[in-house]
């Protein structure tokens, strides 16, 4: 039995936190490299995960609304996206783009009742750096989504709309973020709880 990915982290109170695994044999797996239109995958009940490219930029609307199978949703290049080591270490100095900005619009996720893992690209060998780049999740993108567990949007900026996750469990749902981050200021300032990466592999 082969699992996609554990995910280990720990807050400052040593309190362990694991990601959902979900089993790669026994599922299914969509790949896709490029920007998702609206409504493209909405209300399709056979997609187990989708693994996103760096060049999947856009969700648009609707994308992977009511995609009641929906486990899992990851960037698996995100060092692609980050760039390489002489970008990353220039990183501070790096003017954002719009080709730098990662957009899950309105109601993307929406109504994914089985979703429980979302992981977004992060700097996995630069913890220390600050990446460049931006991701912006809009209003209502993954309303409903009420298995929500893990969201890693780790080292980055963000711009989160107030009403991003309306519907999740405050109980069930993580954030892992770095520390003082935008991510970690919508997470405390909507009652979430948040987590500072032990381990992302």
């Amino acid at each position: 039995m082969t699992n996609f990915k554990r995910l280990f982290f720990t807050n400052l109170n040593g309190i362990i936190h694991s990601a959902y695994t979900i089993n790669a044999d026994s599922v299914k797996v969509i790949k896709i490299e490029s920007n998702i239109c609206k409504g493209a995958f909405s209300n399709d009940m056979s997609i187990d995960a989708v693994l996103l490219s760096s060049k999947s930029k856009n969700i648009e609307s609707s994308g992977f609304e009511n995609c009641k199978e929906l486990q899992l949703v990851e960037y698996v290049d995100g060092n692609e996206i980050l760039g390489n080591d002489e970008e990353n270490n220039n990183v501070k100095n790096k003017i954002i783009s719009s080709s730098d900005i990662i957009s899950i619009q309105y109601h993307a996720f929406k109504d994914c009742t089985k979703l429980h893992t979302v992981i977004f690209p992060y700097a996995k060998n630069y913890p220390h750096l600050d990446i460049r780049g931006k991701i912006v999740l809009e209003k209502e993108a993954f309303l409903g989504c009420k298995e929500l567990r893990t969201v890693v949007l780790y080292n980055t900026a963000v711009e989160i709309a107030d009403d991003a996750f309306m519907g999740c469990d405050t109980e069930k749902l993580v954030f892992v973020v770095s520390e003082n981050s935008d991510a970690e200021r919508f997470a405390r300032e909507h009652g979430f709880r948040y987590v500072y990466p032990n381990n992302i592999n």
